[in-house]
């Protein structure tokens, strides 16, 4: 080849996820980006042809217009693209003529059929046993959207990309929030049920809403007011009714004067308070004291008649508890007694040598019988 000019950089758009139309095979296919991405690497040193061509590679250095050097995604604007070189005058001025691109790909593992945003297609192109063959320059690519661009054209149109996207975020960002109304009844015009959006999850009610914006619109204008007030100097003359002139500081003087006079005046006119009076509490108030006290004695009479009545209670109960055990004790007396009589009417009937220590009774039938001895001999 002999050539006019060196080999130039391009850049091409040329293929996109979704359906395509093979008219060839009467076939509509779906091809996603997870499958162009695992064929992306496989376009780099791929030959680029005028037109589409069998790659012949014992002749590929005589046959080829030029060699692709990268394959990949531009998120801008949703397409796939690649970059390649043209070596040939023929695919330099097919290019200068408006010509685009046209990629070539074989073997595919074909999937089911199925629908896309609602188009049918036959089958989903799932993989590619040799991914990319060649890149074709022809005039009317399958690809409506495909096309070449130089390497400043491609720089210009990412950038012009970029400043929209930038615009459209700075947009939704600098975009101020609406107040937006809405009928709490969608059947009913009432005033009452109309509420103000006021963003973020809150609302209020727009009589609320109005009410709230004049009494801020209202307190601005009394601090604008305030403000903007003119302030007069002590020395500043004014025109009084009878045309006669004189200083504000005298006005305040005057006043101030005035104000001492009637307060004075105030004092004097108030009537004296006698000490003693003004030492007594208010009848109310002794009343409130004399009744406080009634309720403490009435209260304390109250815990004293309590307190009575549990000692005479405590005393009753310690009474039965004493009567109760004297009558045990005379009871037990009683049988003492009789066991004594017995065992002494025993002794003096039978003239039996009895020794009263075996009985249990021992020591109490000892001491009554000594007692009933004395009591014998004293003649009882």
């Amino acid at each position: 080849m002999n050539e006019k000019s060196f080999p130039e950089v391009y850049y091409a758009r040329h293929m996109q996820e979704g359906v395509v139309n093979y008219p060839e095979t009467n076939e509509v296919n779906l091809i996603t980006n997870d499958t162009l991405t695992e064929m992306a690497k496989t376009f780099e040193g791929k030959p680029v042809f005028v037109g589409h061509q069998d790659v012949d590679l014992a002749n590929l250095k005589a046959q080829a217009d030029g060699y692709v050097t990268c394959c990949f995604y531009n998120k801008y604007d949703g397409w796939w693209w690649l970059k390649f070189i043209a070596v040939s005058d023929t695919a330099k001025d097919a290019i200068k003529q408006g010509w685009k691109v046209s990629n070539c790909y074989e073997k595919f593992v074909r999937g089911a059929g199925g629908t896309w945003h609602g188009v049918e297609y036959d089958s989903e192109l799932l993989g590619n046993e040799i991914g990319y063959e060649h890149l074709a320059i022809v005039e009317n690519p399958r690809y409506e959207g495909a096309i070449i661009l130089t390497e400043e054209a491609y720089d210009n149109y990412i950038k012009e990309l970029q400043q929209k996207l930038d615009k459209k975020i700075n947009s939704k960002t600098e975009e101020k929030p609406m107040w937006k109304l809405f009928q709490k009844k969608v059947n009913e015009v009432d005033v009452e049920d109309i509420y103000v959006d006021l963003g973020g999850g809150g609302h209020m009610l727009l009589k609320e809403a109005l009410d709230k914006f004049e009494e801020l619109r209202n307190a601005d204008a009394e601090a604008e007011a305030k403000a903007n007030r003119k302030i007069a100097n002590a020395d500043d003359e004014v025109s009084l009714h009878d045309g006669s002139k004189v200083k504000i500081s005298e006005i305040i003087d005057r006043i101030n004067k005035c104000n001492e006079a009637e307060k004075e005046e105030e004092k004097e006119n108030e009537e004296p308070v006698d000490e003693e009076e003004e030492k007594a509490p208010p009848a109310s108030e002794e009343k409130e004291n004399e009744a406080d006290e009634e309720t403490k004695q009435n209260e304390s009479a109250e815990e004293e008649k309590e307190e009575d009545k549990e000692n005479e209670a405590d005393e009753e109960k310690e009474e039965d508890k004493e009567n109760e055990a004297e009558e045990e004790d005379e009871e037990e007396k009683e049988n003492k007694k009789k066991n004594s009589s017995e065992l002494r009417q025993a002794y003096m009937n039978s003239g039996l040598d009895i020794k009263l220590e075996d009985n249990e009774d021992f020591k109490h039938g000892k001491e009554l019988l000594n007692g009933y001895e004395k009591a014998k001999q004293m003649g009882i």
